[in-house]
């Protein structure tokens, strides 16, 4: 099964403010949009998604058919807790205790109970050693492995308990319109939805890096640890491919075009809000200049 993962809102701040000698702060507002995203899988939409980020601390909702799940770092409810969560990080960092796994997304079901945990382990020794996340979604467990497929693709590669993979998600290094492209391809359908979850956590955690109103391409570079290379299976795509057939690919999915098409509108406005500032910033600086001149 292949599912698209687009960004229709990535949350970025589109705003800010300037002081210019001494005078009166001025400036637009920094408003911190709200974080939309989509998954597309055989012409429909299987799943929406929306919240609030900021930095390593979110709450997203992930809208399925019947089901519905939050997604959200440690301790971000208040200030409060997130102090206790740095005190909590400190002392685990001191008792050598694997506190990273305290920022790890947790997931809860529409009753608030907690269906997903997340452990970071660690695999290899020397410069080949390498870290990977423990998935357990309702008893299922996953193993997830980040690896560079080649200097424009990053893959995170699943695999079930018995080391059989089982999905991976492709992130393109190509930029458009602050938008990275995720596309998810599973074995089959019972494994998609806990993977589209595993997405959207995956997705979630690089969108600093992937926003912006700009288009460009980052290079990645290719994983030498020998392990993640004999692990990785490089005919898995071309095979749910061929299973999905032509028509399911995302290329061929009329609704995926139309749904970039409208994370390019909501980009359109952000960028011309940003342009419209600097504009105005310019102005507002030639009348201070040649009034203080």
């Amino acid at each position: 099964m292949i599912g698209e993962f687009i960004e229709l809102s990535n949350g970025i701040e589109s705003g800010t403010s300037v002081s210019i000698m001494n005078s009166p702060e001025i400036g637009v507002k920094a408003n911190l949009s709200k974080y939309k995203a989509t998954i597309v899988s055989r012409n429909k939409e299987v799943c929406t998604i929306d919240g609030s980020i900021q930095k390593n601390n979110y709450e997203t909702v992930a809208r399925f058919d019947s089901d519905v799940y939050t997604i959200k770092s440690f301790g971000q409810n208040n200030a409060i807790s997130q102090v206790g969560s740095i005190v909590d990080f400190i002392g685990d960092a001191i008792k050598g205790e694997n506190a990273v796994n305290n920022v790890l997304p947790h997931i809860y079901d529409s009753n608030n109970n907690m269906i997903c945990s997340c452990e970071m382990l660690w695999s290899g020794s020397g410069i080949n050693k390498f870290p990977y996340i423990k998935y357990i979604i309702n008893n299922t467990i996953m193993y997830a492995y980040e690896l560079s497929h080649d200097t424009t693709d990053i893959l995170y590669c699943i695999y079930n308990e018995q080391n059989q993979m089982v999905a991976t998600i492709s992130r393109s290094m190509n930029i458009s319109h602050g938008h990275a492209k995720y596309t998810i391809y599973s074995c089959n359908e019972e494994w998609f939805k806990y993977v589209s979850l595993v997405a959207i956590c995956w997705a979630i955690s690089h969108f600093e890096e992937d926003g912006g109103a700009g288009t460009f391409t980052k290079k990645s570079s290719g994983t030498l640890i020998p392990e993640l290379l004999e692990k990785y299976n490089p005919s898995f795509i071309d095979q749910v491919k061929q299973k999905e057939g032509v028509q399911n690919l995302h290329e061929n999915m009329s609704l995926v075009s139309e749904k970039i098409a409208e994370s390019k509108k909501g980009s359109d406005v952000k960028l011309f809000k940003i342009i419209a500032f600097i504009v105005f910033f310019v102005i507002f600086f030639i009348i201070g200049y040649s009034f203080f001149k």
